[in-house]
């Protein structure tokens, strides 16, 4: 394969900014390209394709090739080169829509990887919102879990989801069948009912009913928008 090609396949999608030559030179070499045409093919690249590519112009690989490829890089990863490679080879799967390449960069990204220099929330995030568009059943709960970093769902549908995945992981008695009941409420029934029994919880402790009721009141879901008393409630919140 051709340097041009190898890059093609890594350098894919708008996330993919050629930033770090070090990294790309050792992927070019890692797939047999010298040195010295490695360091020519990525400054070539880099002035044709500043940001790598996007949209209809990604280019098909075997992507199950490349997600075992990169789990195996990510199992043995003991240094900032080696997670930046499990990273990119991972990526190359993840940006063509491989659930579990997807589900893998967000822990990775969200710190559940030990050792790993490199993580931020905000991408982590990412990778957990479109492994579960994709269907991955774990994603939900692993991105409930990123609220303990400063993760602050977006809306209070993805709120009230994000918290019965992790209730309903949890079995945690009654208090989460009551949570449960009340996120039906809210839903499709009477919401004045459902908002007592969560701020009820709320004041009881329980963090998960505060999360929902700062995204109903930031958002104004089916009651007046508070923002104040949002803040208030996300200040409350502690997992």
């Amino acid at each position: 394969m051709k340097a041009e090609e190898i890059l093609a396949t890594y350098c894919t999608g708008s996330m993919f900014i050629l930033e770090r030559q070090d990294v790309v030179v050792g992927i070019l070499q890692d797939n047999g390209v010298k040195k010295k045409d490695a360091e020519k093919a990525y400054s070539i690249f880099k002035q044709n394709h500043p940001f790598g590519y996007s949209g209809d112009d990604v280019p098909p690989v075997d992507i199950d090739m490349f997600f075992r490829a990169g789990m195996r890089y990510l199992d043995a990863a003991d240094d900032l080169v080696s997670f930046k490679k499990a990273y990119w080879t991972l990526f190359v799967a993840a940006v063509r829509g491989h659930p579990e390449a997807l589900f893998r960069l967000g822990m990775l990204m969200g710190g559940e990887y030990e050792g790993c220099p490199f993580t931020e929330v905000r991408s982590a995030v990412k990778f957990f919102r479109k492994a579960d568009e994709k269907g991955h059943p774990d994603a939900k709960l692993h991105l409930a879990l990123l609220i303990a970093d400063g993760f602050r769902p977006d809306t209070a549908e993805e709120a009230m989801s994000l918290m019965e995945a992790e209730v309903s992981a949890a079995d945690a008695g009654e208090d989460a069948d009551t949570l449960l009941d009340a996120i039906a409420g809210l839903r499709g029934g009477d919401a004045a009912p459902a908002l007592e029994k969560l701020v009820s919880l709320s004041e009881k402790g329980v963090s998960e009913a505060s999360v929902i009721l700062d995204a109903v009141y930031r958002e104004g879901y089916r009651t007046e928008k508070d923002p104040g008393l949002a803040d208030r409630y996300w200040r409350s919140v502690s997992f």
